[in-house]
């Protein structure tokens, strides 16, 4: 039998023992809740700091509403008002003559050589040295002594530019290696010789003096020596291949082609001395020049004259 003691103390233990039971389970429910009451906390804070902000006006327009009518551009800010344009740019011409180009470019006007007499148009005549730029209707320079700059600068000055250069060999010109037959010496003249036309070897140089004359812009040709040996058969097969390039050709000399040829030809040359000689050209009344040599007959009135000017180079 269990003394009171012993029934005591068994009593007591068993009430210490639900205690301690009852604190675990409660600390174990705490920890269980404690993340959701902390996420509850929160979530009523937020609806607490949301309820005492401003409201928005439910009237408020759901997009932005365009600018008052008076809103121009120069009511924009500074920063983002167009500036305006520092240059203001004439309106484009259609066309450009000489007197709307730069002054540094446009052509100067060369002291005008006039007319001889009885309006007939005026001569310039130049084989080698400075090319002096006179305003002649008629300049003749020599086809490889010049460039097309000399060409272009007499077109500017109103000038009409033609090429000279011999129907014939001559052995200082850069294409005299490509020449075929010759025939016999021109004269006195040292150097020169006659060739033969019906070369193909020859008639692909004159070809080319032609192709030359055309690429620099002359508009005429002055040919020499076409008098030689098959002069009657050469002179038209040179003036046809002219032609065909569309330049002018002068009728050096060669007075007895002229009822074949002479209303063909644009223009004459002479270095005649016989005035009977000189006044055959009348009856077709083309440009005319005489290379006067300071002998012979006096100049017609309808030739123009030019004098020898010493070295041969100019007239």
């Amino acid at each position: 039998m269990k003394n009171e003691h012993e029934t005591g103390h068994g009593a007591s233990m068993t009430n210490n023992t639900r205690t301690n039971r009852l604190l675990f389970e409660g600390m174990r429910i705490k920890t269980i809740f404690l993340p959701f009451a902390l996420v509850a906390i929160l979530l009523l804070s937020a609806c607490v700091e949301r309820r005492s902000s401003p409201s928005v006006s439910s009237s408020a327009p759901s997009s932005i509403s365009a600018p008052p009518a008076h809103y121009q551009n120069d009511d924009r800010p500074a920063q983002v008002r167009p500036q305006p344009s520092a240059v203001s740019l004439p309106p484009a011409t259609t066309s450009m003559s000489n007197i709307d180009r730069p002054a540094l470019v446009r052509p100067q006007a060369p002291a005008t050589r006039e007319p001889r007499k009885n309006g007939i148009p005026s001569w310039q005549i130049t084989y080698n040295g400075p090319l002096e730029i006179t305003g002649a209707d008629y300049v003749i320079i020599d086809l490889f002594e010049y460039s097309s700059g000399d060409v272009l600068r007499l077109k500017e000055a109103g000038s009409t530019p033609i090429a000279y250069f011999s129907a014939h060999y001559e052995d200082w010109r850069p294409d005299s290696g490509r020449f075929g037959k010759r025939l016999g010496k021109i004269g006195g003249w040292n150097g020169e010789y006659y060739v033969d036309w019906k070369d193909p070897r020859n008639q692909e140089v004159m070809k080319s003096r032609l192709d030359r004359a055309r690429a620099m812009g002359f508009a005429g040709i002055d040919m020499d020596n076409v008098d030689g040996p098959g002069g009657a058969q050469y002179f038209p097969w040179l003036l046809k291949e002219a032609k065909e390039r569309q330049l002018l050709v002068g009728l050096k000399n060669f007075v007895e082609i002229l009822p074949a040829v002479g209303n063909s030809v644009d223009f004459f040359v002479s270095e005649a001395s016989a005035g009977d000689e000189l006044n055959v050209y009348k009856k077709y009344g083309k440009p005319t020049v005489r290379m006067h040599y300071n002998r012979g007959a006096s100049t017609p009135s309808f030739i123009f004259e030019t004098s020898n000017g010493g070295d041969g180079s100019k007239f």
